[in-house]
């Protein structure tokens, strides 16, 4: 990994089974994502509905994808792995490497908040709803074209 404030991947060859995984994961997301977590001084919430097998929105779009129908919402093993990069990734000093980098962007007429990790490849994005911060995903950039078009939205739009 190149940013050193990153812990390493929790894999899921780590556990003795799926479950044990993804109910660790969750108990993670709600003791250091959904609690106490901020952005320059303001606090970082978390959308809780519509639920998913009992665990928070949020939770389900930090480690799923293909939301185009919500009941054949998919596992990503990558997303899962990187779970624990999102507090690091918004609360770390990441001065001496620049490895997270910060852009606004306008989506759907709403202001989006961009931290881009081109070296490790990874994308949190966060929504500003004026008196707090909306955590809307985090996600492993797999496609080289993809982490391009990433970085040249940085550089347009820092």
């Amino acid at each position: 990994m190149y940013c050193s404030l990153l812990p390493e991947l929790e894999e899921l060859s780590q556990y003795t089974d799926p479950i044990l995984y993804i109910n660790s994961l969750y108990d993670y997301y709600l003791q250091n994502i959904k609690l106490g977590l901020q952005l320059k001084g303001k606090r970082v919430a978390c959308k809780r509905y519509p639920e998913y097998e009992g665990r928070d929105d949020a939770f389900n779009h930090l480690t799923t994808k293909d939301f185009h129908d919500d009941n054949d919402r998919e596992i990503d093993l990558r997303r899962c792995e990187r779970l624990k990069w999102i507090k690091p990734g918004m609360m770390g000093d990441h001065q001496d490497k620049n490895c997270f980098l910060e852009y606004e962007k306008v989506v759907r007429g709403k202001k989006r908040i961009h931290l881009l990790n081109q070296y490790d490849r990874y994308m949190i994005v966060l929504e500003d709803r004026g008196d707090y911060v909306l955590l809307v995903t985090a996600y492993y950039i797999q496609y080289d074209n993809t982490l391009k078009k990433k970085v040249l939205e940085y550089h347009k739009f820092r």
